[in-house]
């Protein structure tokens, strides 16, 4: 189910040029179909940029947790 939800707000961005906000903890997810990737911690920003470069090396010590915790994500 989560991979037709996921082609169809693909295919959705595509055809109306739609920019999305998709809050999710599932880091394969935002991986998968964010262009940039915000980190928030207790309700504050703590990382931002481009989901590949954030996930490859990650600044902010509350994103490496996330990441580590998550097991190997492919952005």
């Amino acid at each position: 189910m989560r991979e037709r939800v996921l082609r169809l707000l693909a295919r959705l961005q595509e055809e109306r040029r739609l920019t999305m906000i998709l809050v999710s903890h599932d880091l394969d997810v935002v991986g998968a179909v964010a262009d940039d990737v915000l980190v928030m911690q207790d309700g504050r920003v703590v990382e931002q940029g481009v989901t590949a470069e954030v996930f490859a090396a990650p600044q902010h010590p509350f994103t490496r947790e996330l990441l580590a915790a998550s097991g190997p994500v492919s952005p």
